[in-house]
């Protein structure tokens, strides 16, 4: 077995173990909440190419060798939602001003005790932070200071929530055109990534955007609503590759995604609210 292979089980058996330890941690009412990001970790310096590494989600990209994984984190109202399920959960959060810079900081008291989370307010950002910065540095760090608290949190990944690191991947993608590779820092190191890396080995062959792709429902959450009273579903797809991914139907989505049958072939558009993988358009 060469030495890459055996890193390469090794790495496979490491996301095996976090995704157990969540599923053990977390209590099952909120499994939902535990949601995939897909990363890619650099193996080696050199390529190397065989039929058992490809098995192993592995794949060669300039000069290097990588492994694709998908590693698991909590969304920020699974954390709240958790936390209010113990009977204390309050909240208070304020605004404050660093160097010429402006901080989100909240202090959360829950029945594990008291822990403090900040996040910078990007005023003038990208995505949701082009329209409601405040906002999201709020959920950023109410989820850190949940954190904290060990609400969400498995082993060796940080305190960093699942709309915190995916935010940052998606910073780090935007930045990349322009030769920057800023995102990632301090918690999120996790989800950086070789900034001229496509997420699959498929998109390394072909530059494909994501878009409308075809996708199985394997299974769909019954309703519910979040803390601020938006309906929700959870939707599990698998993708042509039979891959598994989970995502969300969220306000008036969840009905067209409710009169979807399971087990037959959709094709759907896959985008981002607030951090989190949700279902914008049925074709």
């Amino acid at each position: 077995m060469s030495k890459v292979l055996e890193a390469a089980k090794k790495e496979k058996a490491r996301e095996t173990a976090l995704w157990a330890e969540a599923q053990k941690v977390v209590p099952k009412l909120f499994h939902p909440f535990i949601l995939g990001i897909e990363q890619n970790k650099k193996l080696t310096d050199f390529e190397e190419k065989s039929k058992e590494l490809e098995e192993h989600g592995c794949f060669a990209w300039k000069g290097k060798t990588y492994i694709k994984q998908v590693l698991p984190y909590m969304a920020v109202d699974g954390r709240i939602a958790w936390a209010q399920s113990e009977g204390q959960l309050d909240i208070h959060s304020d605004a404050v001003e660093v160097m010429g810079e402006y901080f989100m900081k909240s202090t959360v008291r829950t029945a594990r005790g008291i822990a403090t989370g900040w996040s910078k307010i990007n005023f003038g950002g990208s995505g949701v932070d082009s329209t409601n910065p405040i906002e999201n540095g709020e959920t950023s760090s109410v989820g850190r200071a949940l954190g904290f608290l060990a609400y969400g949190v498995f082993g060796g990944l940080g305190i960093a929530s699942y709309d915190e690191v995916l935010a940052a991947i998606e910073e780090r993608d935007r930045k990349s055109g322009s030769g920057e590779d800023k995102a990632g820092s301090g918690k999120t190191e996790l989800a950086k990534t070789d900034k001229t890396i496509p997420s699959s080995s498929k998109d390394a062959k072909s530059g494909e955007k994501p878009g409308v792709e075809e996708y199985t429902l394997t299974s769909i959450s019954d309703p519910d609503k979040s803390p601020k009273g938006t309906p929700y579903v959870k939707v599990s797809l698998a993708t042509t590759k039979g891959e598994s991914l989970n995502v969300y139907a969220k306000d008036k989505m969840v009905d067209p995604v409710l009169a979807l049958a399971l087990g037959k072939p959709v094709k759907l558009k896959i985008g981002t609210d607030r951090g989190t993988k949700v279902i914008t358009a049925i074709h």
